[in-house]
């Protein structure tokens, strides 16, 4: 069985929030002092707090971690100008220890302060950094003494140079910090609750007997440790530290159980985006696995995160040490959720998507690794975790006929959900004039009917013009810009989506006419399943108006209209078709297509607005030669068309199609989603290619056939072969 894991954090963890300064142009700087010159003078209550665990166990902090001799305030005021120091106190000593109630927090007393200005304020307190923490010089607006107020210091400047020292093993006390953004300093009262700047590590050992294990702990070092930290700062490769070796910490009589529970405290360590592996601190453990002298490295988690407290739990396996870096997970909480993820189920459609499949996101208050594990030998399917979410994706089409189902674990340390998976097998299909549609879009898991219609479960995969690579519904895309040194075999062999203001692929100019979707992709054919195509604007023509809808799709008012050369089948016949359109509440279009032939037959179609979404149902009634709606003008054939459909449903036939919206040509996000109707033919007219579309706006709603450019990722809703 395979495990694949990643290292996460806590959405719980006390850590420092981190604010980006604005740039400041130092030419405006003179504006700093005179933009509040006549506000009034404004007082602000800081309550201040430590906080009272260490997650993500809830580990009560001891009275030593939470000791605070000293503080420093200092206050950044936020403007157009820039976010500049307008107030600062250090070594502010703390009133007496106050526990809170509610929770294991310490109140360190309030802080009286009065601001010169009102407004948006950024307040940061930092606690014992006398002998422990380097400061950038420090100059407030009062303090400046150049006339251009050039020494004020700014935000900015103050993250990126503040740094958190240790040149050994930390002891009490500790530097804690915390900051808070105050939307108006009006608001009298702040609180700000400081949170350590050091991780702790615990060691045990696994079976909570070192002799009686094989295991004997003779000493332990911490080697590779940061000698200072930035702590605004997320990305090492931005302020790259010294690192130092502690002293060896000896352990007595090889019991480790708990013996430097109250000794390991490390600079938090944040890791790089590419090179996390060169800033890992390491644990030297030297002892005795069965009777034979070791000595051996482990390299810690990275990152390490302040206020976490870290257990380190050796094993003996066989005659190799091993080492496994979690929380304590007894008090933890780990929960899944996902779009397609109803009670721990997640349905997949026939089609395959092997790319971007569901995402399962996680909410959890410990950190450590998440596993997924298959339960199974099911080849079908694949579960990965990528950064911050697990990827569940089907890799083949399911053709057995039958759905087939498998299931999963995903976990953090002993918190576990089991995930079931169903693909779905070939969906059925429905007649509607003369052509056997498939029950829903490709990549839907919900049939196109009444009751489901406005679920976004109908909507199913979108696909950019000529290109069979299914895009998921939701979820953000891989983007890249279209390339014309880009192959159509390179595009089908790619996951990303390819960005483009018209046509995705950009190595040859397509403006033919009769250039179909498997003239594009040649022997890689289209993405409908074996015996389906993707519908061609003239099967599309047999069910919607005309693509030049001026008049027709539009209900600005009732009006009609008789058009002309419309081929809606294969003998290349040109037929008449007469339009009757409603107003826009009504929001209807009536048709009889083939008008005065013998296969005359009436069409209804009607963007409906519901109170759970808007959708396009089209009634199709056989007709004859005979077929019209008799009137003098507009709305007398209105009526007569309605009339049509009030007085029988012998022989109706029905088709729905959901309001899809699509994925934007250049960003690949979805749009118009539950409003928007988008969806693929196989042809084209001259640079975009046709397709059914109406849209539900009052000022421009309309219903008909479309050209839109191939770059937009489109639904598809295939018919069967004839």
């Amino acid at each position: 069985m395979k495990i694949i894991k990643v290292y996460i954090t806590s959405v719980l963890a006390l850590l420092l929030i981190l604010f980006i300064g604005c740039e400041v142009d130092y030419k405006d700087v003179d504006t700093l002092g005179k933009a509040d010159s006549g506000s009034a003078e404004i007082n602000v209550s800081l309550n201040l707090f430590v906080a009272g665990n260490w997650t993500p166990d809830q580990v009560s902090a001891t009275e030593k971690e939470m000791k605070v001799e000293k503080y420093d305030l200092f206050v950044f005021k936020v403007s157009s100008e820039g976010n500049y120091l307008e107030y600062k106190e250090v070594n502010i000593v703390p009133d007496a220890s106050e526990t809170v109630s509610y929770n294991q927090n310490i109140k360190i007393g309030s802080r009286d302060i009065t601001l010169p200005t009102g407004g948006t304020k950024r307040v940061v307190v930092i606690a014992n950094a006398s002998g422990n923490s380097n400061y950038p010089a420090l100059c407030s607006l009062a303090e400046s003494t150049q006339a251009d107020f050039s020494d004020v210091t700014l935000y900015e400047n103050f993250i990126n140079d503040f740094s958190v020292k240790a040149s050994k093993q930390q002891t009490s006390p500790f530097v804690l910090m915390g900051n808070a953004l105050v939307a108006n300093a009006d608001t009298k009262n702040v609180g700000i609750t400081l949170a350590p700047q050091y991780a702790k590590m615990n060691i045990k050992n696994k079976t909570g007997g070192s002799q009686t294990s094989g295991l004997y702990i003779s000493s332990v070092q911490l080697k590779n440790v940061p000698e200072s930290a930035f702590p605004f700062i997320n990305d090492y490769s931005k302020k790259l530290p010294r690192f130092v070796d502690y002293d060896t910490n000896l352990i007595e009589n090889g019991s480790i159980e708990n013996v430097l529970l109250d000794r390991l405290y490390l600079l938090y360590t944040p890791g790089t985006g590419n090179a996390s592996a060169d800033y890992r601190v390491t644990i030297l453990i030297k002892g005795k696995k069965n009777g034979v002298d070791f000595e051996k490295e482990f390299p810690c988690p990275n990152p390490m995160y302040a206020g976490y407290l870290y257990n380190m739990i050796l094993s003996l396996s066989g005659n190799e040490v091993e080492a496994e870096f979690v929380p304590n997970w007894s008090d933890g909480n780990f929960s899944i959720s996902g779009v397609h993820l109803k009670n721990n189920k997640m349905t997949f459609p026939f089609t395959a998507d092997k790319y971007w499949g569901y995402e399962i996101n996680w909410a959890t208050n410990m950190a450590g690794t998440v596993e997924v594990e298959k339960l199974g030998t099911e080849s079908w399917y694949n579960v990965a975790v990528e950064d911050n979410l697990v990827r569940v994706c089907c890799l083949d089409d399911n053709t057995s006929g039958i759905e087939r189902t498998a299931s999963f674990t995903i976990g953090l340390g002993k918190k576990k959900e089991t995930v079931e998976i169903v693909q779905q097998p070939m969906p059925s299909t429905i007649m509607f004039n003369g052509m056997e549609w498939l029950d829903r879009n490709l990549g839907a898991i919900l049939p196109s009917t009444e009751e489901n219609i406005t679920h976004s479960d109908t909507y199913g995969y979108y696909y950019q013009w000529g290109r069979n690579i299914p895009l998921p519904t939701f979820g953000t895309l891989d983007v890249v810009a279209s390339d014309p040194s880009r192959t159509i075999q390179d595009a089908h062999n790619m996951r990303e989506f390819i960005s483009a203001s018209s046509d995705w692929y950009t190595a040859v100019s397509v403006s033919d006419k009769t250039t179909t979707w498997e003239d594009r992709t040649g022997s890689l054919g289209n993405p409908c399943p074996a015996g389906y195509h993707v519908p061609s604007y003239r099967e599309y023509q047999t069910i919607l108006p005309y693509k030049n809808s001026a008049g027709i799709g539009s209900f600005a008012s009732v009006s009609y209209k008789i058009n002309s050369a419309e081929i809606l089948d294969d003998t290349e016949t040109l037929y008449n078709t007469l339009y009757v359109t409603s107003d826009k509440e009504g929001a209807t279009i009536y048709a009889i297509k083939k008008y005065q032939t013998d296969g005359a037959y009436y069409l209804r179609l009607r963007r409906i607005k519901t109170a759970s979404g808007i959708y396009l149902r089209i009634d199709r009634l056989p007709g004859n030669a005979e077929s019209d709606f008799i009137g003098e003008d507009a709305n007398a054939k209105l009526a007569a068309a309605t009339a049509v459909f009030n007085s029988t449903t012998v022989g109706m036939e029905t088709i729905y199609f959901p309001a899809t919206g699509r994925r934007d040509k250049t960003s690949g996000e979805p749009v118009n989603q539950g409003i928007n109707l988008y969806g693929w033919a196989a042809t084209c007219w001259d640079v975009s290619s046709s397709g059914i579309y109406f849209d539900p706006f009052d000022g421009n709603t309309r219903i008909y056939c479309i050209a839109q450019n191939r770059a937009f990722g489109q639904t598809v809703r295939c018919i069967k072969n004839y």
